[in-house]
């Protein structure tokens, strides 16, 4: 099985040097959400303070695959999805 790596970015930078053995990218991706839908259940305050967090998903030679950002924005018009 390949393996992923979490990097998340929000304060500062938390560099994933172990990696996850995960079937394939479409696991990684569900991994990531579940990873950030602990983060946010648990450190909501962070995400408040930081206004963003972004975790970059990477291969086996740390190339990105791809990133889940959270981004709190406040007053204006909502961004189109």
């Amino acid at each position: 099985m390949p393996t992923y790596y979490f990097d998340l970015h929000r304060d500062s930078p938390s560099l994933d040097a172990d990696g996850v053995e995960l079937p394939d990218e479409g696991a990684a991706l569900v991994a990531a959400a579940r990873h950030l839908g602990e983060l946010l259940r648990d450190d909501a305050d962070g995400l408040v303070r930081a206004g963003a967090w972004r975790l970059e998903v990477r291969d086996a030679r740390r190339s990105q695959v791809f990133a889940v950002e959270v981004a709190l924005r406040m007053g204006g018009p909502a961004a189109p999805p």
